[in-house]
């Protein structure tokens, strides 16, 4: 159980969207709390792991959303080996044990935005949050479209005390750049970002990772319904998924589909290779493509990994933000059951 919630945090790392991975400042668009800001640092530079692991719907009635905002004293290849211990199911209880308080212990949580349509809730959901913290800060940041945006924020001190000098300053500094990009923040009512492409149509000419021609109307004819898989090889929770999208990719051969991997970050150097040596490690022989740019226009895009269901001509049926495993093939099957 403890493997499986260490797991859930990793599959939701990076749930943002990063527009300038190699300047100094980046895009962040978390539509579904109504957020859209910009950091003054890219989060691949960092020493430690910025991360945004939780932006959802609070409730179910679409009145509460909330994001929580981390930082992990730890950078994101040391994330990457913990994943890979703990998926080992060679791994001792008692070091999967030791392991899981070792990434606790690294995890700052740096602030929380909670978007309100009742105004009248802050206090309870603030009291709710800061739990038996008495050192806890309620800010009202911004309000748009009948919602109002508060950042809940606690004193570090204690956190910052564990960790190394290097990793503490550069936590300081994340903190209080963050906090000042999100009182900055564009605020608007929050969207589903499992609804907001549905219906668009994928449409674009590529190339596959060895550098042959590829277009959509081609991969698409070929399957009833194919999973259209977004990834980057700077991310850990999408390449943490790759084995298993490997297995589910030959059990949808049999029913007609596909899943196609489009690999974000291809014009990054070394990340054509890099991503051909994850793929191979997780057997994960499916048909990977470089980024079509025209996706940047044609659709909204607000994290890594984000699938899209499409069927033969492209369109998109349904929409998947961040890695869920147990979710895809079910969903496709749901989806064959309407054809």
């Amino acid at each position: 159980m403890k493997r499986k919630l260490l797991l859930l945090a990793l599959a939701l790392l990076y749930l943002f969207t990063t527009a300038a991975l190699a300047e100094e400042t980046t895009d962040v668009n978390l539509g579904n709390v109504g957020l859209h800001f910009k950091l003054p640092f890219s989060p691949d530079k960092t020493i430690g792991t910025f991360d945004i692991p939780f932006s959802d719907a609070f409730d179910n009635e679409g009145n509460t959303f909330f994001a929580i905002f981390q930082y992990y004293a730890k950078s994101t290849d040391e994330i990457d080996a913990l994943a890979a211990k703990l998926n080992n199911p060679d791994t001792p209880v008692e070091e999967s044990d030791r392991l899981l308080k070792e990434f606790d212990d690294s995890v700052v949580e740096l602030m929380t935005v909670f978007t309100l349509h009742d105004e009248t809730q802050v206090d309870e959901m603030f009291d709710m949050w800061k739990g038996s913290s008495t050192e806890a800060t309620s800010i009202k940041i911004g309000e748009a479209d009948g919602y109002h945006f508060y950042l809940f924020k606690k004193d570090l001190t204690a956190d910052l005390a564990k960790m190394d000098a290097t990793f503490s300053a550069e936590c300081q500094d994340i903190a209080k750049m963050l906090e000042e990009a999100l009182k900055n923040a564009e605020f608007f009512a929050p969207v589903n970002p499992d609804e907001q492409n549905n219906g668009r149509k994928i449409e674009f000419e590529t190339t596959d990772l060895d550098g042959n021609a590829i277009s959509s109307k081609e991969i698409f004819a070929k399957n009833t319904i194919t999973m259209v898989n977004i990834w980057a090889t700077w991310c850990p929770p999408c390449k943490a998924e790759l084995p298993e999208l490997g297995k589910i990719h030959h059990r949808l051969e049999e029913k007609g589909c596909a899943i196609v991997g489009i690999l974000k970050d291809s014009d990054a150097d070394g990340a054509i290779k890099n991503a051909k040596d994850l793929l191979s490690e997780a057997k994960a022989d499916y048909l990977n493509i470089a980024y079509p740019q025209n996706l940047d226009d044609d659709l909204v895009i607000d994290a890594f990994p984000t699938s899209f269901m499409v069927d033969s001509t492209g369109t998109i049926l349904a929409t998947v933000v961040g890695a869920d495993v147990e979710r895809y093939e079910s969903l496709i099957d749901s989806l064959l059951e309407k054809k």
